[in-house]
């Protein structure tokens, strides 16, 4: 059995495994398709004819997730890469959703739903221009309860 390396897949934030995690823990359609344990993701794939498993976590930097490739024979470079490049687009590595945060801002009805559902999006976005404090999380997350508590009323 072949086993590579820890291979570390940056996200373009604000990505959270453990969100996507959860999602396919919960997704009925994919049942079956792959394990979700303790944080863990390990999937089957097959490239360009080889069969490999892939076992992913969130990364320790949490910049993104760690990957581990797991086949019967040592892979070639270009699987590799194509088997890097489908998790990645699997889980939504490369999307970029600040356009979309950005324009829910300006929408009445949208900004609560995405200030309900994810209060971190601003500080995560923050971190990105390396702008943001420790204080960041707890007032977004703060702001985010507050405004539930309103609109629960």
């Amino acid at each position: 059995m072949f086993v590579s390396e820890v291979i570390s897949l940056a996200a373009r934030p604000p990505f959270d495994f453990a969100k996507s995690h959860d999602f396919l823990g919960g997704f009925a359609p994919s049942e079956g398709g792959q394990e979700i344990t303790d944080g863990t993701l390990t999937k089957a794939l097959r490239v360009y004819g080889q069969t490999l498993v892939f076992r992913a976590r969130q990364s320790s930097a949490w910049t993104g997730i760690d990957v581990t490739l797991h086949s019967d024979a040592p892979l070639a470079e270009n699987i590799q890469q194509a088997a890097l490049n489908r998790i990645a687009n699997f889980l939504s590595l490369d999307d970029d959703l600040a356009p979309l945060y950005v324009a829910s801002e300006e929408d009445p009805a949208f900004a609560p739903v995405v200030a309900g559902l994810y209060a971190t999006i601003r500080c995560a976005l923050r971190r990105r221009s390396k702008i943001s404090s420790g204080r960041c999380f707890r007032h977004e997350t703060a702001t985010a309860m507050q405004s539930r508590r309103r609109n629960a009323c």
